[in-house]
Order: C-alpha cells, then sequence, then structure tokens
C-alpha cells in the first residue's frame, strides 16, 4: 500500500488582528492540512496570535495593496486568502473575480453577493 504525503496549502488571513481574523485563525490552527499567514497593516495581537505574520501591509483603501498582496501570493505561494473585515471581503472578492490575485482563492461568497451583504 502506498501513501501519499499532501503539502500544506498556505492560507493568509488579512487582517489577522481582527475579531474575525482570530477566529478563523483559531479555527484552522490545528488542521494539519493549512499553513496559516497572518497579515496586517498595523501592529496589533495578531503579530502575536499568528507564528508566521506580515506586518506594515498597505491600508484596504492604499492603491498600494494590491500590488503588495500579489507579490505575497507569488513570494509565498499563497493558496486561499480569507478576507477578515466587511470592506476587505468585497475588495478581495472584486480582484479574485477580476483575476488580479494569480492562483490564489478567496474564501468568500461571489463578489454581487457580498457588495449586497455590504449595502445593508
Amino acid at each position: 500500500m502506498t501513501f501519499t504525503v499532501k503539502s500544506k496549502k498556505n492560507v493568509f488571513i488579512f487582517p489577522a488582528g481582527s475579531e474575525i481574523g482570530l477566529e478563523i485563525g483559531k479555527a484552522l490552527s490545528y488542521s494539519t492540512f493549512f499553513h496559516l499567514i497572518g497579515g496586517g497593516s498595523v501592529a496589533d495581537h495578531g503579530s502575536y496570535a499568528f507564528k508566521d505574520h506580515v506586518g506594515g501591509l498597505p491600508f484596504i483603501d492604499d492603491e498600494k495593496l494590491l500590488p503588495a498582496l500579489q507579490a505575497l501570493i507569488e513570494a509565498r505561494r499563497i493558496d486561499f486568502i480569507f478576507p477578515a473585515h466587511d470592506a476587505a471581503v468585497t475588495l478581495f472578492c472584486r480582484w479574485g473575480q477580476e483575476g488580479l490575485l494569480g492562483g490564489a482563492r478567496v474564501v468568500a461568497s461571489p463578489y454581487e453577493t457580498c457588495k449586497v451583504a455590504r449595502s445593508k
């Protein structure tokens, strides 16, 4: 009998220090299938809660965020992105729909659904 060892998927959570980000991190932290990478724009609890954390990223409304995120996806081979803030959800879903996030998949509803939910 042959067993295949599967590599872990790299999961990026942004912003990792938000309550949602911390909860996602906690929920996935014991999985043997994922390597968690937290990210944020400011120094907060995310940098302590995630063993692997990327700080100093541009803010959600900064035009430099997309190029920074694209570089991070390529450099760290990010497979999945969990947006952990309402504004990040709609923005990342739009970028994902437009094919701007390389091979990374945004873990959320389709962009149109997020946009409608955001207009609450």
